[in-house]
């Protein structure tokens, strides 16, 4: 593999971990903001600890998920990405006749 399809690669990575991440990020500020709106509507204790177990639980599964997606990823970049570099070169070359 010559160096500037390990580049492309590498970027191509890089921009689906930055995605990931940051999906990951808004899950949480999602789950926050909601919990702390329909927090003060709940009046049994009860329910209140069942949204938040629930919701750490939805959290760290869903994190969880995505760490290893994104390890999976990193495992196996060149076999992830190469087959679509090498599509998206061959429509580009299709779209340019």
């Amino acid at each position: 593999m010559d160096s500037t399809m390990k580049n492309r690669i590498d970027r191509m990575a890089l921009i689906d971990r930055i995605w990931a991440i940051g999906f990951a990020v808004v899950l949480w500020i999602v789950y926050a903001f909601v919990f702390t709106q329909i927090s003060p509507l709940v009046e049994s204790g009860g329910v209140r600890l069942s949204m938040i177990v629930g919701g750490v639980l939805v959290l760290l599964f869903n994190t969880a998920s995505i760490g290893a997606m994104l390890k999976q990823y990193a495992d196996f970049k060149t076999a992830t990405y190469e087959p679509d570099i090498r599509h998206l070169d061959e429509k580009r070359e299709q779209n340019n006749r």
